[in-house]
């Protein structure tokens, strides 16, 4: 669909990363993304089990919109502000391997947004000021989901406690991958 595609954060794992972080920018690309946001399942045979047992997996993806614009936001009729006296801006030392100055200079950058609690660290660019704005959007981009969350949980208030039940249910299971001893893909979402 034309999108394109750039690794922000990687935190790796025994076997694959254990945290990753995308941005995705492209025509309608959250749109088409935003149900896969739950928790994936893969049931395999693992090639590392000398006596083939099947194995689970778990993948929890959260896919987030993002601005332009970071100081106050709108998305449809509610607006998500965020004022800078509502936010702590640390910097810090970037960690890991980077050359000379990689310990010498407070390039990372952690933001919290006081009302919510929400942080993110940013210190994939040697520029503070880079990772400032990327943490920005970031940030952004989770206080605007939790916000759109409390809506939606507002709204389902309303319904009566047996729909909220389920629809809960649903939204936290996306889809099951089976391939051992037949390759199945279940999507919970539709039953």
């Amino acid at each position: 669909h034309g999108a394109s595609s750039e690794r922000n954060t990687e935190v790796p794992g025994e076997v694959g990363f254990r945290m990753l972080t995308l941005q995705l920018s492209g025509s309608n690309v959250f749109g088409w993304l935003a149900p896969e946001s739950g928790v994936h399942r893969l049931i395999r045979t693992s090639p590392f089990d000398r006596r083939g047992r099947r194995h689970t997996s778990f993948a929890v993806a959260l896919v987030l919109e993002g601005e332009s614009n970071h100081d106050t936001q709108e998305h449809g009729a509610s607006k998500v502000p965020l004022p800078r006296h509502e936010l702590k801006i640390e910097t810090m030392r970037a960690s890991g391997a980077g050359g000379q100055s990689v310990n010498m200079s407070e390039t990372a950058v952690r933001l919290t947004h006081l009302p919510t609690g929400i942080a993110v660290k940013c210190q994939r660019a040697a520029s503070q000021i880079e990772n400032t704005k990327t943490a920005m959007k970031w940030l952004f981009a989770k206080v605007r989901a939790q916000a759109e969350i409390k809506r939606r949980t507002e709204r389902a208030q309303l319904h009566a406690s047996s729909l909220l039940e389920a629809s809960a249910a649903a939204e936290r299971r996306v889809r099951s991958y089976t391939l051992h001893p037949k390759e199945i893909v279940k999507d919970h979402r539709c039953g």
